[in-house]
């Protein structure tokens, strides 16, 4: 069952990214361009992350197909966890 939910993840993350950059050319994709798209995700570090991190896979694969001489989402930079204090939920008491 595990490797069905990555193949599900892997081709949502994928499919978002080939929708928002439909009509370009693997080698023409930047990394600056890659980090804009991350930034606009509006997404936790740990999403972005995931996402960068199948986009280094796609274009590694890409590269060794030819279709792209450099990995441009190898230069794009690691989203930092912001450390926050955990917050508290309460529940309010019956009769309040």
């Amino acid at each position: 069952m595990g490797q069905v939910s990555d193949l599900r993840d892997l081709k949502g993350r994928l499919g978002r990214f080939a929708a928002d950059f439909t009509g370009s050319l693997v080698a023409t994709i930047s990394g600056p361009k890659i980090d804009d798209w991350l930034r606009a995700l509006r997404l936790s570090a740990t999403s972005r992350n995931n996402f960068r991190r199948v986009l280094i896979v796609m274009f590694n694969f890409a590269m060794q197909r030819g279709y792209a001489a450099s990995n441009p989402a190898d230069k794009t930079s690691k989203a930092k966890d912001v450390d926050e204090a955990p917050g508290i939920l309460t529940v309010p008491s019956p009769g309040c």
